[in-house]
């Protein structure tokens, strides 16, 4: 069960039976996919994203594929750091439903894509920390440099 799930059936506003139809519903239509485990094949098997979940906007960024981020007055008010700011840069933003049906056609039309200006911040940021060495070879490094090793 997924974390999601389990939290939605002690929901006061939502419940076993509740959780259990909302999931029921994305899996039985003919226009919804419900995959309720690892993300990072569907990442990389997919064409595009359209969301509104901050929590995987950098690991969708670092497919290089078209995104979309569905944007409300509350879902990013203070939520995203320098950062996280300067990757959401890299996806187009939709408040309404026209914002959402250009994406779409620009993607059936084949004219979808991430501008290069766009995605400049994202590009540096991984070139800084990931094109000569891995994350993980800086921090044993900077670990061993605190010590005096």
């Amino acid at each position: 069960m997924t974390l999601l799930k389990s939290k939605l059936y002690i929901h006061p506003e939502w419940g076993r039976k509740k959780a259990d139809e909302y999931y029921a519903f994305w899996d039985a239509q003919d226009y919804t996919q419900l995959d309720d485990g690892e993300y990072e094949d569907l990442f990389i098997t997919s064409d595009a994203i359209i969301h509104d979940c901050s929590s995987f906007i950098v690991e969708y960024a670092f497919t290089g594929k078209p995104c979309l981020y569905l944007i409300n007055e509350n879902n990013l008010n203070g939520l995203l750091n320098d950062f996280g700011q300067g990757v959401m840069s890299v996806y187009e933003q939709a408040r309404v439903e026209a914002e959402i049906e250009s994406f779409i056609a620009d993607l059936v039309n084949d004219n979808a894509g991430i501008d290069p200006c766009k995605r400049a911040f994202f590009d540096d940021y991984v070139n800084t920390y990931y094109k000569n060495k891995q994350p993980s070879e800086s921090i044993v490094e900077e670990i061993k440099r605190s010590l005096g090793i």
